[in-house]
């Protein structure tokens, strides 16, 4: 038997395997989005939440497996991401959740030292789902793919005729059909016949606000009066909060809107494709007079374009913050993890420390984020990235093509961007 101490304490325990299941766009499952590989059944066959009963995955051996080297001190290999992170100073995913639910949910101490002793199994369906329907999504962000964009996707096609075996073989037909799984008679049988299991749902794409299946799941809770004990995140480009959606939201228990804009002005409408930037500020006003119930977190990825740029969309969140008298919005940036080509831990050294700097003196003048030690851990990460020796010119002359491909194609221009970075790759 474990404490729960002793459960928050341990370096390798994480919370997700005993309550989450995430999907990939095509509806097979993982850990958690950060995890580095899918669930396999023992012919090491994916699984699918369109296909296979929920209860045969949330007990197959591969992921009662997971949660027995976990429970016993092993950091597992496809945990990686969260371990990088703490390594780094910052808080990590597995950290954050892990105590978030074992603060807020106390049957969990219980089931999982019953799981311990049963083979890690457990007789419950997933209790938060992080659901993603398909790629269908408006925008061509940099550091996506066709996996979760339809709109790059058809993109990549067009430029896989131009520029074969080079970074747009990640696409085709295949990511035509990856709409479907969500529409099965299995999917509704492991969702909605063990919906009174469900106390958080996570929801991104595609761009969740166009797909419709978010709006029935949440519509069905409602239905059920279950939506007042639940708390349902969001993950959304901003560009299309429709006004149905702001009437559903306001049902549940508690709502997190993660904002996943990349910068202020022209450097968003460069990385996120074709947003723009005045409907996103319209959005993110509207959205931040929502009650307090309605939490916003912004998670810019940052990267190598928007490294130098950074704090014009940091002041900007803070101004919404003044104006609301309180720290409304949330930030919470995140070390862009892949593709790497857009990785700025290749960028030169002392152009790396120059952001830094700026980025230090504009948290120093900023109380929200020193008092935010979720901010302050991945402001770490950041600062850990940046003084790192890592410069890689052949890694910036992939960059370079890539980007000046994309430029061509959609008729924009880094030089006007960020001229200090085309200086640096005009000169690998």
């Amino acid at each position: 038997m474990k404490s729960k101490d002793e459960l928050k304490n341990s370096e390798s325990f994480c919370i997700m395997p005993w309550v989450h299941l995430a999907t990939e766009p095509t509806g097979e499952v993982k850990i958690c989005c950060l995890a580095k590989d899918r669930i396999r059944d023992e012919n090491n066959k994916r699984y699918n939440l369109g296909y296979t009963d929920v209860k045969e995955i949330y007990n197959s051996a591969h992921l009662k497996d997971i949660r027995k080297r976990m429970f016993n001190g092993e950091k597992i290999a496809q945990c990686s991401h969260c371990w990088k992170e703490e390594d780094a100073g910052g808080i990590s995913q597995r950290k954050g959740f892990t105590n978030e639910w074992l603060d807020n949910h106390h049957d969990l101490i219980n089931l999982i030292n019953l799981s311990a002793i049963d083979d890690y199994s457990v007789d419950y369906a997933p209790m938060y789902y992080d659901f993603r329907f398909g790629n269908l999504c408006n925008l061509k962000c940099r550091s996506c793919g066709s996996l979760s964009s339809s709109q790059l996707n058809k993109e990549y096609k067009e430029l896989k005729e131009k520029y074969p075996n080079t970074f747009f073989d990640d696409s085709g037909g295949y990511y035509d059909s990856i709409n479907d799984w969500y529409q099965t008679d299995q999917f509704k049988n492991n969702v909605y016949d063990n919906i009174e299991s469900i106390r958080k749902i996570y929801v991104t794409g595609g761009e969740p606000t166009l797909i419709e299946e978010n709006y029935r799941i949440m519509e069905k809770l409602v239905e059920l009066d279950k939506a007042k004990d639940v708390v349902v995140s969001f993950n959304t480009n901003m560009t299309n909060l429709r006004n149905d959606f702001y009437d559903l939201i306001v049902n549940f228990k508690q709502v997190e809107m993660c904002i996943s804009i990349e910068g202020y002005g022209d450097i968003q409408e460069y990385l996120r494709y074709p947003s723009k930037w005045k409907q996103l500020d319209k959005n993110i006003r509207k959205l931040a007079s929502l009650p307090s119930h309605v939490m916003i977190f912004a998670v810019p990825v940052i990267q190598n374009v928007n490294l130098e740029y950074a704090t014009d969309f940091w002041n900007y969140i803070e101004s919404i913050n003044t104006e609301h008298g309180c720290y409304r919005i949330r930030l919470l940036p995140i070390v862009l993890d892949s593709p790497q080509m857009l990785d700025f831990t290749y960028l030169p050294k002392d152009y790396k420390l120059e952001c830094l700097e700026k980025m230090q003196k504009f948290v120093d003048g900023a109380p929200n984020l020193q008092n935010d030690p979720h901010f302050m851990g991945r402001f770490n990460h950041i600062q850990t990235q940046c003084h790192l020796d890592s410069y890689d010119p052949e890694k910036l002359q992939v960059f370079k093509k890539f980007t000046t491909i994309l430029d061509a194609q959609r008729g924009q221009s880094l030089q006007l961007v960020n001229p200090s970075l085309q200086r640096i790759i005009d000169n690998v």
